[in-house]
């Protein structure tokens, strides 16, 4: 905004040789005009937008950037380090400015952060939107197969009369076999095999 300011009063000061005092007169009220617009237009995306986290919000974020695991996406860890250092009810609030250059991304950026934390909330900033569909699960391996069907053919839990597929597929992930794993293909690999749980 400075060096916009300087290059208006340059051209301000050189029309004044070439312009009659009518055309002065416009040229200065519409250079100052434009100069009170742009920092009226900061203003106000400053005043709009605001990021002020509960405590729960500050200790999920925090415990984003601090993690080690290969499941964050480093866009996500930058996204929740941004929203520590807007917080205006944080020790230490930073500038969009501040906060670019810290987290290392374009101001842009961070505006938009701002932005879509004011409209849409933590999870929307964070985790971004939901998959209209769901991502397509890894196909089954032999071991995995043969942990499911191990998994079904064993005693239930204590308390529990028998396995669902839900718990078998806690199970498996539990047991570090696999990231992730729907009850559905817990059912097709069961189906597939004619094992029953009932």
């Amino acid at each position: 905004m400075k060096k916009r300011t300087i290059v208006i009063i340059t051209i301000a000061l050189l029309a004044v040789i070439t312009t009659t005092p009518t055309q002065l007169n416009n040229l200065i009220f519409h250079s100052f005009y434009d100069i009170i617009s742009t920092g009226s237009d900061i203003m106000s995306r400053k005043q709009e937008y605001k990021v002020e986290l509960t405590n729960e919000q500050r200790s999920e974020l925090s415990a984003i950037v601090a993690s080690s695991s290969k499941r964050l996406s480093p866009e996500t860890k930058y996204r929740a380090k941004a929203l520590l250092c807007l917080d205006e009810l944080g020790e230490k609030p930073l500038s969009p400015a501040d906060t670019a250059r810290k987290c290392k991304l374009h101001r842009e950026t961070i505006y938009g952060i701002r932005k879509q934390f004011t409209k849409e909330g933590l999870e929307a900033v964070v985790y971004r939107k939901k998959r209209e569909t769901p991502p397509t699960e890894p196909r089954v391996t032999g071991d995995v197969e043969a942990h499911i069907i191990a998994v079904a053919c064993s005693s239930a839990p204590e308390g529990k009369s028998k396995w669902t597929l839900q718990m078998i597929a806690d199970k498996i992930v539990i047991d570090g076999v696999v990231d992730s794993i729907g009850k559905e293909t817990v059912r097709r690999t069961l189906k597939k095999r004619n094992i029953s749980l009932t």
